[in-house]
């Protein structure tokens, strides 16, 4: 499977659903259950981040910050 598409999608959907959120900032938690419900092929290892919330820091126009960098925010 293409996964280059696939990550483009789920960079797009991240930052479409943390900006829904009132404040724009969502937990990477809630962000991780909603791209893997969203996108059920997802595997974080072809993203090539061992950590799901360094793929997300890794997005243009998302930042992750707070205490265990719990957060997902649009710049």
């Amino acid at each position: 499977a293409d996964t280059r598409g696939s990550i483009k999608q789920i960079e797009q959907f991240m930052i479409l659903e943390i900006g829904k959120r009132k404040n724009k900032s969502m937990s990477i938690s809630s962000l991780a259950s909603k791209v893997h419900d969203n996108f059920p092929h997802f595997n974080l290892k072809d993203t090539g981040y061992s950590q799901f919330y360094k793929f997300v820091n890794s997005v243009k126009g998302i930042r992750v910050s707070g205490g265990m960098r719990k957060n997902a925010k649009l710049e």
